[in-house]
């Protein structure tokens, strides 16, 4: 179950003295939280206004009104308007799903998730030790907490990653430990109420395969992002000039929402913004998308290396 300790979020906003309109703002799994949380704060006597923009992330802050209320990320960066980032937590047991796959667990373990799981790492590196399995865990470059990382900070996996033999991802769905599993080249199995591996395998492929296409192109691309905690000004320039000096034409495009009806007259595009565009979203696109760090596979023999802003 998805809890908010509306209480904390009361005391944090009353801490800002003369507040009278919030701007509250959640992603789209929890927008029936941010209603809920709008109710509670207009009862409070506050003036209320719900972002219906799409929100992917701390990275991406909607800064109306006097105050923003960010639900179910941890801040990422700094911020003109005061911000309370409103902690979703899920209180999952994730001990019966380990106890019944307890051989399969690697004598060496790290342990990643994400906010919502983060109170219950305690616990499972409790039992962890308790049946003799080492347990690691590190800060990322743009995370609050150890063991959590984010789709463009996967640094609490790649530090520890010559200490482990596995990852243990805590949590639902596929997105954050597959960017572990290829950030690391380590098995990671995702716990919930399965214990299974991550095949990463699959999406190397699809990557190489792109990155071969993308290399046939004469013009790219570059695009960067208005937001705030995406913008890649001097990745796009590094890239740019890159691609220039393999003798291919270049534009710089720039957009807040990247969409393929946003983006034309290119053979190929360079996704200088959130990493997970190019990874997540490339089937959307006509063209071949890549990342950053993508860019110089098209021409050099190399280890495929994820992608970060870190």
């Amino acid at each position: 179950m998805l809890m908010i300790d509306e209480g904390y979020v009361l005391d944090r906003v009353r801490g800002y003295p003369g507040i009278k309109n919030i701007t509250v703002q959640a992603p789209e799994g929890l927008r029936k939280k941010a209603l809920e949380l709008s109710t509670f704060l207009e009862t409070a006597g506050y003036t209320v206004v719900i972002s219906a923009s799409p929100c992917y992330g701390a990275c991406d802050l909607e800064e109306y009104g006097d105050l923003l209320v960010h639900v179910g990320h941890t801040r990422i960066y700094s911020t003109k308007r005061p911000v309370v980032f409103v902690e979703v937590t899920d209180d999952f047991n994730f001990v019966p799903t380990l106890e019944k796959n307890v051989e399969r667990i690697p004598a060496r373990v790290g342990l990643l998730t994400t906010a919502q799981h983060r109170l219950q790492l305690e616990s499972v590196g409790s039992f962890l030790r308790d049946n003799q399995v080492q347990v690691h865990t590190a800060t990322g470059s743009r995370t609050e907490f150890e063991g959590q990382i984010l789709g463009c900070d996967l640094t609490a996996a790649t530090k520890i990653s010559h200490e482990v033999d596995a990852f243990l991802y805590l949590g639902t769905g596929t997105f954050h430990p597959l960017g572990a599993a290829i950030a690391t080249r380590k098995p990671v199995f995702r716990v919930y109420d399965t214990f299974e591996p991550v095949d990463s395998e699959k999406m190397l492929r699809k990557r190489h395969a792109l990155i071969f296409e993308a290399s046939r192109a004469s013009t790219f691309g570059i695009v960067i992002s208005t937001k705030k905690g995406q913008y890649r000004m001097s990745d796009a320039l590094a890239a740019r000039a890159y691609l220039k000096e393999k003798g291919k034409n270049t534009f710089l495009f720039v957009c807040n929402e990247i969409r393929p009806e946003y983006l034309y007259g290119c053979d190929a595009y360079v996704i200088c913004a959130c990493p997970r565009i190019a990874l997540d979203d490339a089937a959307l696109f006509e063209s071949p998308v890549l990342t950053c760090k993508e860019v110089p596979l098209m021409f050099e023999e190399g280890e495929y290396t994820m992608d970060m802003i870190v």
